[in-house]
């Protein structure tokens, strides 16, 4: 196959996902229906799944009744190739931690030490709960610990509004106990930690399979991590969005918003939060503007005020996995089209972490196709100041 910028999917593949997505929202798996399906599937290469997932039961909050061993690796091999397994990075310890993920749903722990170029499974050995398998969840860093928050996300029997806190040094998980107005249970929402409050920013996300507008949350929330208690903000956002860019910008104090689906189509609008008016405000931008987009690759250079992007998901016609890069000047909200050379192959729900120490960011897997069933399970590594990419390959 040629890349020449973006990648395209047959229209009859279309069809599949969109037929294949509208069965599953509705719950209808009548046997002639899967005759069809299997038909279509047999004359194209194009799995049939929108890879957002469309299951309507709901999982309790209590999710570690669901959980799965997961796959067992051995020190120095990396996890099995997934998408949707976000990633968070731990300072002291020097390293990145990533949960879950898909093709298949897993619930599985994995660290990567850049030092001694090596990956580590995290076995529990003891009795305590874990998160269940999931994907489409958030997993943010909480800034001055070798800690991460996890909220919500997919599996098969439905989504999840549950909070948990991973500790680096214990190599442990702990569900937190949430009060007040809590989210919706969903998915392929944004988040980010702001840490001038200590609290845990939501926003947006999807409760069905994508296509409905009724799907898509357009609701922000806090969740105070030293009271536990979230509260729902009663202020106009960007929009109904799925798959977004979100970060919170320390020097502005401030969370920023880029992107996403929004039901029918791309938003491609910058957003501002401020922490101490609670209000989201557009920022308009200029130069280079990128196409809309969902669930890119992308890192966060606190040090430069830099946002750089690059590929992910567009299925418009013709469907786009996009071959591109892009560079965001926060203070001036200026973009920039970068090229890089050699680069990652174009894909989109990588997991991502940035190491603000060393300034340089790491990626891990994502998924090659639409439907979310074929993904790598490569590590690169990225150097913002450089805009240079290297593969990594970790040892045994």
């Amino acid at each position: 196959m040629v890349w020449a910028g973006t990648m395209t999917i047959p229209q009859s593949s279309t069809h599949l996902l969109r037929v294949r997505s509208l069965l599953e929202i509705h719950g209808i798996y009548a046997i002639t229906a899967l005759l069809v399906l299997r038909l279509l599937t047999s004359c194209t290469a194009v799995p049939a799944n929108n890879g957002d997932g469309s299951g309507t039961q709901n999982p309790s909050s209590d999710s570690s009744t669901d959980n799965q061993a997961g796959q067992t690796t051995t020190p120095g091999s990396a996890p099995s190739p997934r998408g949707g397994a976000p990633a968070v990075w731990m300072p002291s310890a020097q390293k990145m931690v990533l949960f879950g993920g898909m093709a298949p749903i897993t619930g599985d722990t994995h660290e990567y030490d850049p030092t001694l170029g090596q990956w580590r499974q995290i076995v529990s050995d003891s009795a305590a709960p874990l998160p269940a398998p999931r994907c489409h969840h958030t997993f943010v860093a909480i800034p001055g610990t070798d800690a991460g928050l996890l909220f919500g996300g997919f599996s098969f029997t439905g989504r999840f509004n549950d909070v948990w806190r991973y500790d680096a040094d214990a190599d442990s998980w702990s569900q937190l106990t949430a009060t007040g107005d809590m989210p919706q249970r969903r998915c392929l929402h944004g988040a980010a930690f702001i840490e001038s409050r200590n609290q845990m920013l939501t926003y947006g996300g999807i409760s069905g399979g994508g296509i409905l507008s009724s799907d898509f949350f357009e609701d922000t929330h806090l969740f105070d991590l030293d009271t536990g208690e979230w509260t729902r903000l009663d202020i106009t956002g960007p929009g109904k969005l799925e798959g977004p860019v979100v970060f919170y910008a320390a020097a502005d104090d401030a969370v920023y918003l880029w992107g996403g689906k929004q039901v029918d189509r791309y938003a491609t609008g910058l957003w501002r939060f401020d922490v101490d008016q609670q209000t989201w405000s557009p920022v308009g931008s200029s130069g280079d503007l990128p196409l809309g987009r969902e669930d890119p690759t992308w890192f966060w250079d606190e040090s430069r005020g830099i946002l750089t992007i690059f590929s992910g998901r567009n299925d418009d016609t013709p469907r786009i996995l996009f071959d591109d890069a892009y560079e965001l000047d926060l203070a001036s909200a200026a973009w920039t089209s970068i090229e890089v050379d050699p680069k990652p192959d174009p894909r989109w729900r990588a997991s991502m972490v940035m190491d603000s120490t060393a300034d340089q960011g790491f990626m891990f897997g994502g998924w090659i196709d639409f439907g979310g069933n074929q993904a790598f399970n490569d590590l690169w590594t990225y150097d913002p100041a450089q805009r240079a990419w290297t593969e990594l390959a970790p040892q045994g």
